[in-house]
Parts: structure tokens; C-alpha cells; sequence
């Protein structure tokens, strides 16, 4: 939908470089990096891009900005690394999602009387669009795509996001007890349907920047 053409790319966490591979066939010179690193928790270092200046015409955030800490940090490292014209893309996981899950394990704490952190917290579409302008990008645009699911089980939801690498991050966590467990499993469930399935919500927000013309 962008008529203009990259020259240089940058990829801030681009998984298996299944993105990298489709930029080169156009072209492009890219470069990835593994933006956020791990410790206690995922936390952004913006002194990694630092060295990088305006050097790309083209930067994606590909995943994982859902659980940055500093998020206005990170945008604008990823602000300062683009040229002049420069065009910034960024998916990240937003409120709402996981409607269900999140109130399953609710249940669950009430259950015990026991409540430790298990989400990370959610920015909404309105809040990440604003982000955009104060981070000094032009022309900022935040889009919401809301993806449905629906799941026979608790069990089937958290092995999905097992495999995609979604669940709890912290060093620090406290496994579910099995009567903890059991009552999540009892409330997923009754917030089925007639069909016996729950339905589950994922919100996906789009950001688009760019980076001011030279004066």
C-alpha cells in the first residue's frame, strides 16, 4: 500500500527471518536485532540502536513490543534510527485481549486468595496512537485488528500460547495450583456457548510513523 521504495531495512525482533528473506527478494539491504533482551523481565535497551542513527529508510517492529516496559523508549530509539523520510511499522499484541483467559484467571486467584502478576499490562489503540506524535513521528497512524477464536478448553488455549512463545515471561512465576487450575478450567468453561465453545479475542494494533524530511 506504500508506493515509496526502501533501500535499507531494519527488523527489531524478526523471529526466523522469514520477514528478512522477503524484503532481500525486493531488493532491500536488511538488518535484524534482537531489540529486547532477557533478564528478570523483557525490558528494552535503548542504547542498542544507539550507534545506528538515521541509517534506515525502513524499520519494522516485528514482534514483542507488547512487552517493552519503556515503550515510549523504544519508539523513540526506532524513531532516531530512520532517515529522514523514513517510514516506522510496528505490530503489537493490545487491549483487548484475551478477555477470557484473563478472567478465568481470576477465578482462580479468588479461588486460593492468591494473586501474583500473570499478564503483562495491555496499551489500547488510542493510547499507542498518541504514543506516535510524542516520540516525534509525522503522519501517525494506529489501526486495531481484532481477531475472534474459540476453544473447547482452557487446556487447547494455553497450549496455543505456549507454542508461540506468549505466556508468562517473568524469571519469577508461581505455577497454578491444581484447585487454582480446576477453577479456571470451570470458569473458562462456563462462558461457553451453545456449541460448547468459549470464545476468545485477540487484538492486534498496526502503527505507522515517519521520520520529518530534512529542513
Amino acid at each position: 500500500m506504500v508506493s515509496r521504495e526502501f533501500g535499507t531495512a531494519l527488523i527489531i525482533n524478526s523471529g526466523h527471518g522469514v520477514l528478512a528473506k522477503v524484503l532481500r527478494t525486493q531488493g532491500m539491504v536488511v538488518t535484524e536485532t534482537d531489540y529486547c533482551v532477557h533478564f528478570d523481565a523483557i525490558r528494552c535497551d535503548e542504547d542498542a540502536l544507539s550507534s545506528l542513527d538515521q541509517t534506515f529508510d525502513l524499520v519494522i517492529a516485528a514482534a514483542g513490543f507488547e512487552t517493552i516496559d519503556d515503550l515510549p523508549g523504544a519508539l523513540i530509539a526506532a524513531r532516531r534510527v530512520l532517515k529522514p523520510g523514513g517510514m516506522f511499522l510496528a505490530a503489537l499484541f493490545g487491549a483487548p485481549s484475551l478477555p477470557s483467559l484473563r478472567m478465568a484467571m481470576a477465578a482462580a486467584q479468588r479461588r486460593s486468595d492468591r494473586y501474583v502478576a500473570r499478564f503483562h499490562p495491555e496499551i489500547d489503540v488510542r493510547a499507542a496512537g498518541d504514543l506516535l506524535p510524542r516520540t516525534g513521528f509525522i503522519l501517525p497512524v494506529a489501526d486495531l485488528e481484532t481477531q475472534t477464536l474459540s476453544y473447547g478448553s482452557l487446556d487447547r488455549l494455553l497450549a496455543d500460547l505456549r507454542a508461540s512463545g506468549a505466556t508468562n515471561v517473568l524469571a519469577k512465576r508461581y505455577a497454578l495450583t491444581r484447585a487454582e487450575l480446576d477453577a479456571a478450567r470451570q470458569a473458562f468453561a462456563a462462558m461457553a456457548g451453545p456449541d460448547g465453545r468459549t470464545v476468545e479475542t485477540v487484538s492486534l494494533i498496526i502503527l505507522t510513523g515517519w521520520a520529518a524530511e530534512s529542513a
